[in-house]
């Protein structure tokens, strides 16, 4: 229901920092690309520092720093060139630690909220789009876009392309077109807005529109009158009007998540573009899902 939806997609670049932890026999591929990369970044007057971290906590310390000069105005890529395991996270080679994908999410979260949504996370490291199972719809977003692979991939498939895909960025500042063209098959692409558009679209399509949402104002009635509120004319009359406020389906759905999903952002889409699109979507035959579906 949102694949006709306009995302913003530019974000303000200033900085890349480059987190390797590879094998001895593996880094002739990073010492290619970053000889191309730097100078790019160069030529650009745009900071470049990489971390080599040892052990896991020299990972978390790097994201640590990184957050700090976010604090001094820096707005980053941060680009893992790392190994990883779908269950266990990034893997620090040197030391044998992974750090798990909780503790990631959590450090780049930090980042992204003193960026105001702005932290864009290219990552190399297998599986590493497992990351986006710890997204949580009521905390910040760790990163307002991600590139990450789904499965195992192999050096080589970066590297063909990646010095490509960033010339693109940072002339373009345009993640998702960059993308496109150059990891659409690589790399998946996980953009926050998208996702709340998605988290929107099934609460309206599932509960705020026609019987779905008359059953919810119903319930949400009962309830009340479970709870003891005296059952009386001016009572329901009170009790249909704020349930019928608390479900309804307006600009302030977005709102409620703009300073904590979004770290204040607001998006590039509507709550009436969303309910418009349902509307749509329901009469190509797209049914409600969930307890009101019926």
């Amino acid at each position: 229901m949102t694949t006709r939806m306009q995302f913003t997609s530019v974000a303000k670049i200033n900085s890349l920092f480059w987190i390797t932890s590879l094998r001895d026999n593996e880094v002739g591929v990073t010492r290619r690309v970053l000889d191309d990369l730097e100078p790019l970044c160069k030529s650009r007057h745009l900071p470049f520092e990489q971390f080599t971290p040892a052990t896991a906590s020299e990972l978390l310390t790097a994201l640590d720093a990184i957050a700090a000069q976010a604090n001094h105005g820096m707005l980053p890529i941060i680009h893992f060139d790392t190994h990883g395991s779908s269950d266990d996270g990034i893997q620090i080679v040197q030391s044998g630690e992974y750090v798990g994908w909780a503790k990631i999410a959590e450090k780049l979260r930090v980042i992204n909220r003193i960026t105001g949504n702005n932290l864009c996370v290219v990552s190399c490291a297998c599986f590493s789009f497992q990351v986006v199972s710890e997204l949580d719809i009521n905390k910040t977003s760790p990163f307002f876009m991600l590139l990450a692979p789904e499965q195992e991939i192999a050096a080589g498939d970066i590297e063909t392309n990646i010095v490509s895909f960033y010339h693109d960025v940072l002339d373009r500042e345009d993640i998702v077109t960059a993308h496109e063209r150059w990891f659409p098959e690589v790399l998946r692409l996980f953009h926050c807005e998208k996702m709340l558009a998605i988290v929107l679209a099934k609460y309206v399509n599932n509960v705020g529109l026609g019987r779905q949402r008359e059953k919810r104002k119903e319930e949400l009635v009962t309830r009340a009158l479970n709870d003891g509120v005296p059952r009386n004319r001016q009572n329901l009359r009170r009790l249909h009007k704020r349930a019928g406020n608390l479900i309804k389906v307006n600009e302030a759905l977005i709102r409620r998540f703009t300073p904590t999903f979004l770290a204040g952002k607001a998006p590039g889409f509507t709550v009436k573009q969303i309910k418009d699109m349902v509307i749509a979507a329901r009469a190509k035959g797209v049914k409600p899902e969930g307890p009101y579906a019926q």
